[in-house]
């Protein structure tokens, strides 16, 4: 799984005290589970896209010349949730059908946008044909909203992770560094005649914060 140039094993040995490399395999692998989880739905991970897509590709001044991507997604109505789209070339209702339809930004469709990204588009009302029921519909799909593909080209997912999520994602892989040495037990003892070092089998509170911070409304569909 590839990770963001920002989460690096040195920096996860350097929060965990770890010098040599034997180690470097697992530590790999618990900042890339880290990582993994922290782009899962609410409410263990932000449900965000933290990964651009496409892989950025920069020029000699430090501009991305990647190629855009097409997203195609089946809805039923106006609202459309996409991945963090932080640049929308064009959107298309119907692409593959015999009457494919490219709407505008402001006159065909706008834009709701959280934390720099656009997370909801939204067809505007002048589209309704696109979603509405056609006349002589047969009697059981007229309580049914019409399906379509809307196909948007663009470049999506953060480029950057913010520091915040970056240190969330951190302390999760050296937490479960930690559990692992503890036999992922809820408890151990840390030496003799210590006390006893508890394991909570929750997120903890900096990482889910974090987290908190970059998840989505959970009524995106709904919000007008």
């Amino acid at each position: 799984m590839a990770l963001p140039n920002s989460l690096t094993v040195p920096a996860l040995k350097r929060r965990i005290g770890k010098e040599l490399a034997h180690d470097d395999q697992l530590l790999g692998e618990l900042l890339e589970g880290a990582f993994k989880q922290a782009q899962t739905p609410a409410p263990l991970g932000t449900g965000r896209l933290l990964l651009p897509d496409p892989a950025l590709q920069l020029d000699e001044n430090g501009n991305d010349v990647s190629e855009p991507v097409e997203r195609t997604f089946a809805v039923c109505g106006r609202h459309v949730v996409i991945p963090d789209a932080r640049e929308i070339n064009s959107v298309v209702v119907d692409g593959k059908s015999d009457s494919p339809t490219t709407i505008e930004e402001d006159t065909g469709y706008s834009t709701m946008s959280r934390d720099g990204m656009v997370v909801r588009l939204t067809l505007g009302r002048e589209h309704r044909y696109l979603w509405s029921q056609e006349l002589g519909e047969a009697p059981e799909r007229l309580n049914r909203p019409r399906q379509h593909t809307v196909t948007v080209t663009g470049k999506f997912g953060f480029i950057e992770l913010p520091d915040d999520l970056r240190n969330a994602i951190y302390a999760l892989a050296a937490r479960n560094f930690y559990e692992r040495d503890a036999g992922y037990a809820d408890q151990v003892s840390i030496a003799e005649g210590t006390a006893v070092q508890a394991y909570f089998r929750q997120l903890p509170p900096p990482v889910k914060l974090a987290f908190a911070n970059y998840q989505l409304p959970t009524g995106l569909i709904g919000l007008a």
